[in-house]
This record gives C-alpha cells, structure tokens and sequence, in this order.
C-alpha cells in the first residue's frame, strides 16, 4: 500500500475464498457508473455473485442500463454484514448471454426469495472482474488486491 505509511512486511493476505464468502453473502451491493457528462452515478442493487461475476438485473432505461451502454467500466461494492470486511470489484460490465438467463433467475431466487421470471426481458448485466479488493479491520496488514487479465 504504497503512501498509506503501511510496513512492507509482517501482513498476511487474505485468500480468495474471503472476496468470494463476501461477495456471495452480501445483500446489498452498490453499483458505480459514470454517466456520459462525467458525472458519477452510484446505487445500490440487489446481485448474485455467479460464475466469477457479479451479476444484476435493471430496467432498460435506467440509468445504470444507459451508463454501462456508453461506458461498461464499473465499480461494485459489496455490503458485508461486517463494517469492518470490504469487497470492491472494479471492472467492465457486459449483457448475460439469453441462455445464462435461467441460472441467473435461479440464483436471484435462491438467495432472496424473489422470481425473476417475467422480468428477465429487462437488461441482465455481469460484472466482469479486472480487480478485487478485499480488506478487513486490519485493512494496513491484510488489504488484498487480486487482478484479472482482460477478457
């Protein structure tokens, strides 16, 4: 963590399961766009943390919809039960392909009790990761940074 004044040395990093546990069990997420004057554009949302994406659905003239059509690079944040555990994915968001759609109906059932089915005309978005923060209360000795290669 260079300029934070954090030693080099004596952290552990925290394992990837601790990024997934969160970002499978969070219920609330806040979803980052920007919008095409610049302007940012933050809201929270309900997603699924499916096939190493995260994974929303919203209307098709929502804001979020008309952000990530101009601009897919995005920013979610993941609400932990815990203040002091945080996950932030940065990344780029692409529409699920119309055959993933049933999955994605399943996970959003399973995980809040709520049927997507008649609604999955509605744009389905997955964040696809380029990084993962994870921290922790002890964010100066375990704050962990995992990238991805563009895809």
């Amino acid at each position: 963590m260079p300029g934070y004044g954090v030693p080099a040395t004596g952290g552990r990093l925290l394992p990837f399961s601790y990024a997934e546990q969160r970002l499978t069990g969070a219920r609330n997420y806040w979803l980052s766009t920007v919008g095409p004057d610049g302007a940012p554009h933050l809201m929270v949302l309900w997603a699924v943390w499916l096939n190493g994406t995260v994974q929303f659905s919203t209307g098709s003239e929502s804001r979020k919809t008309r952000n990530l059509h101009a601009d897919p690079r995005c920013t979610v944040g993941a609400q932990c039960l815990n203040d002091a555990e945080l996950v932030v994915v940065e990344g780029r968001a692409a529409k699920v392909d119309e055959a993933d759609l049933p999955a994605f109906a399943a996970a959003v059932k399973a995980k809040y009790g709520f049927d997507m089915g008649g609604m999955l005309d509605q744009p389905v978005f997955a964040v696809i990761p380029r990084k993962i923060i994870a921290l922790d209360e002890t964010f100066s000795a375990h704050a962990t940074r995992f990238t991805f290669p563009l895809t």
